[in-house]
């Protein structure tokens, strides 16, 4: 059931967004070649569209939320043979899928600028990345797939937080959104500390840090998502 509540997920972010992925790579391709003054001029609006994008994926992933679980669809949603936790799992899966497609949009919208912009020197620093991750030792190669895994593991967990919060928010009459964004935050400086408290004592050591950090989200974001089930379930009476 879950596959079938991801498809209908995917679905609704594949309406549009898919055209502002073919914007941002054509806009990269357009800025590379130049030419003229207003083609060169379109280099300074990549940054822009850069945020513009990832503004975009992150009122669509709330309003998806809001609107499909804590507004009058949700009475409908929790209407389907599944557990609660499923419809959280899905919208968290498919908000994380389409947060990192549109990163790799912005990579390909910045590797074909540099590639039509300057190719020599594009190749040139391919080149450089790849032999700097042949001759890279077992550590560094470990570093860096223990880096990606806790990017990974900090988008999921921001999801899963934004949903909580929204979720708490829910049971005020009143002023949600300054709500939501106040416990936002107040559990943003919690996690801080302790993340803080905890690699005290491994200053130094990258790795060890960065398995602390992992953990904490890991932990972090297991509790804001079942928070969210159990307000969902429990308190906002949806069933």
């Amino acid at each position: 059931m879950l596959g079938k509540l991801l498809r209908y997920e995917f679905k609704f972010y594949f309406r549009f967004i898919p055209i502002l992925y073919l914007a941002m790579v054509v806009l990269g391709l357009i800025a590379g070649i130049g030419g003229t003054p207003m083609l060169a001029n379109m280099a300074r609006l990549m940054p822009i569209l850069i945020v513009a994008m990832f503004t975009v994926n992150i009122v669509m992933i709330i309003q998806r939320y809001r609107v499909n679980l804590l507004k009058d669809e949700g009475y409908l949603m929790f209407t389907l043979p599944v557990p609660s936790w499923s419809l959280i799992a899905s919208k968290a899966i498919a908000a994380l899928c389409t947060f990192l497609l549109t990163a790799l949009a912005m990579l390909v919208s910045v590797l074909a600028y540099g590639l039509i912009r300057d190719p020599s020197a594009f190749m040139e620093g391919i080149a450089q990345v790849f032999q700097a991750l042949g001759t890279s030792g077992t550590n560094n190669l470990a570093s860096l797939l223990l880096t990606c895994l806790t990017v990974l593991i900090a988008s999921l967990q921001q999801f899963c937080l934004i949903y909580a919060v929204m979720t708490a928010a829910q049971l005020l009459p009143r002023f949600r959104g300054i709500a939501g964004f106040a416990a936002y935050f107040v559990a943003m400086l919690l996690e801080a500390r302790l993340t803080e408290v905890l690699t005290q004592g491994v200053v130094g050591n990258i790795v060890s840090i960065m398995l602390i950090i992992s953990a904490v989200m890991l932990a972090f974001g297991s509790l804001y998502f079942w928070l969210s089930g159990w307000l969902l379930k429990r308190t906002l009476n949806l069933e």
